[in-house]
């Protein structure tokens, strides 16, 4: 914890700051949502029960510090809190490693082999969900792009947040990110993502960070070079903390759209604390399709917009879902990478191996 966790933390949470500062530039520079009103003209036609469905998924600020702490391992994998299930396998590991080293591995030797097979079995399962994946995400797609040809003025407000969305995301994904491949691991950022293509792919396709899990560590280990402690590790963790696209891009984003589109006048404290919010949403989010609706909740709660707003904007969450998780796997890719190398865990050599075959051949 003492070695890689703090700086996996710290560079995940740099990673959000970055999106956040990239994602007030655009949104203040284009003024996305000016002109449109539209969008939010039925708001008063979104029904009590719709609300009060939706208002159920928010956080309270005091709320998401005290789900970082377990309170009951049960219940903490029943509720899908994923940082307090985080720090329950961090305190087994190391319960485990204590153990080990002061008893000898053989009376460890069979819960070892437990947690290896059960990885196996679930890695499997989730790579039978990701072969399947694309067909239901087709379908959602499909599901809200007819939501959105309902209303030509509202259409062509919603096409623009949504190149804005996938813009902002891009920017951070390849641009920021390979400032931080360049500077702080030396390494070729077009090699680093030509490497991890296939985890990106996965991402993309998936618009689930946890579901390119095993692609993603493979990847890391086998071609970049990243160590198994880092890469199994900070991989996993950057599926819950960080987040870039989903927590930031998307809620800041969502947020400015409604408030241009509506007239509101903000001043530099409103933003600053939208800033500050999307932060603090980026300390603990489920990699999971459809988290992005969770997180718009609870930003649209936090800073007083109104939830009704984040209902109507829904058909665009799975279009541009794709994007933000392709964001948040790069994200958590190239943090492993930083950490690898700010703690000599990082193999050149594997990261060369393909560039010295092509040369002697």
């Amino acid at each position: 914890m003492k070695k890689i966790g703090v700086k996996s933390v710290f560079w995940l949470m740099l990673s959000s700051a970055g999106a956040i500062v990239i994602s007030l530039v655009f949104g203040l520079v284009t003024r996305i949502g000016t002109g449109g009103g539209a969008v939010f003209a039925d708001i008063s036609s979104v029904t009590d029960s719709a609300l009060s469905a939706y208002e159920e998924m928010n956080t309270s600020f005091d709320q998401i510090l005290l789900n970082l702490a377990p309170t009951n391992i049960v219940g903490d994998l029943a509720a899908d809190n994923v940082v307090a299930i985080i720090v329950i396998a961090v305190a087994i590991a190391v319960s485990y490693v204590g153990v080990a080293s002061e008893e000898g591995e053989d009376k460890v030797k069979s819960f070892k082999n437990l947690v290896e097979a059960l990885k196996k079995i679930i890695f499997r399962i989730l790579a039978y969900v990701i072969d399947l994946t694309p067909y239901a995400v087709l379908c959602l797609v499909a599901g809200s792009a007819s939501q959105l040809f309902s209303d030509r003025d509202a259409l062509v407000q919603l096409a623009l947040l949504v190149v804005m969305i996938y813009i902002v995301c891009l920017i951070h994904t390849y641009g920021f990110n390979a400032v931080l491949l360049k500077f702080c691991t030396k390494l070729s950022p077009l090699k680093f993502f030509r490497k991890t293509f296939d985890a990106q792919a996965t991402a993309f396709t998936t618009q689930s960070s946890v579901g390119s899990l095993p692609i993603t560590i493979s990847r890391l280990t086998q071609k970049v070079g990243v160590d198994e402690e880092v890469a199994n590790f900070t991989a996993p963790l950057g599926t819950t903390i960080g987040m870039p696209g989903c927590t930031c891009v998307w809620t800041i984003l969502l947020a400015m759209f409604y408030v241009n589109a509506t007239g509101i006048q903000w001043t530099v404290g409103d933003y600053l604390i939208l800033a500050f919010m999307a932060l603090v949403l980026s300390m603990g989010s489920a990699g999971v399709p459809g988290i992005g609706v969770v997180t718009a909740v609870s930003m649209f709660s936090a800073i007083n917009l109104p939830v009704a707003a984040v209902i109507l904007l829904i058909p665009i969450n799975n279009i541009t879902d794709m994007v933000r998780t392709l964001t948040n796997v790069v994200t958590a890719n190239v943090t492993a990478a930083v950490v690898a190398r700010k703690t000599d865990l990082l193999d050149d050599s594997i990261f060369n191996a393909e560039e010295k075959k092509e040369e002697r051949s």
